[in-house]
Order: C-alpha cells, then structure tokens, then sequence
C-alpha cells in the first residue's frame, strides 16, 4: 500500500469493515474494523469509476482475460451467479483464493473481466 503512493481516493465505511479504494491505481482495500486485511479488489477498464490495474497478478490471472480462458486455466468455480439487470456475472473460486466479476452474463463465455477480488474465504 505504500508503493500507492498518497492517501486513498475514497474511504467508505460500513458496520463491520470499511474500503479504501484509489481510482487511479485500479484497485481497493477492504479492512476489519481491526485494520486486518479482508480483500484486495483489482480493477479492469470495464469497472465504473476506475481505471485499470496495470502491475502484475499472482495465479497466472490476468485483466484481459475471458471467462472462457479463465475456467480453462483454472476449472469450473465453485460458486457462481449473475445480475441480470446489470448484465453482469460472478465467480467465486472459493480453494484458491479469488473471485471474478466479469461484464457479461453466465452463459456468456467471451465475457471481460471488470474486477479481480483476492481474499480468503472461511
């Protein structure tokens, strides 16, 4: 977080954690209320509000990757479900630590990503 440079673009508090999220940088921090770190969100140029996340991703993950590529590499997900009003799909592979949101909805295999999220589920 210190290679980020200045403070967070935004700071946005809930009952139970709070994000810090830098809109430049493509990416965003979700914290415990004692400071632990819960999440790590990386951003594609699709993602409202943010522009995308340029440094390198750990598992062979990679922005410009497709859902069709990314169950490819890494199988069916564990968990999975969509937003149909908002034509948007998510996945959750929940054993290897991420989660992607994609632009598109399940049946569509070509869809982008629009964000990476990086945490461990219990």
């Amino acid at each position: 977080m210190m290679s980020l440079g200045n403070a967070p673009d935004d700071v946005y508090k809930l009952t139970d954690s709070y994000y810090e999220s830098y809109y430049d940088k493509g990416i965003s921090f979700n914290f415990d209320y004692q400071d632990r770190l819960v999440a790590v969100f990386v951003y594609s140029n699709l993602a409202d509000d943010y522009k995308a996340y340029q440094e390198k991703l750990p598992k062979g993950l990679d922005l410009n990757l497709t859902r069709k590529e990314i169950e490819t590499k890494f199988g069916l997900p564990e968990y999975k479900g969509e937003y149909d009003s908002k034509k948007t799909s998510w996945v959750i592979y929940r054993s290897k630590g991420f989660g992607v949101k994609y632009n598109g909805l399940e049946a569509d295999s070509l869809a982008k990503i629009k964000e990476i999220t990086f945490q461990h589920y219990n």
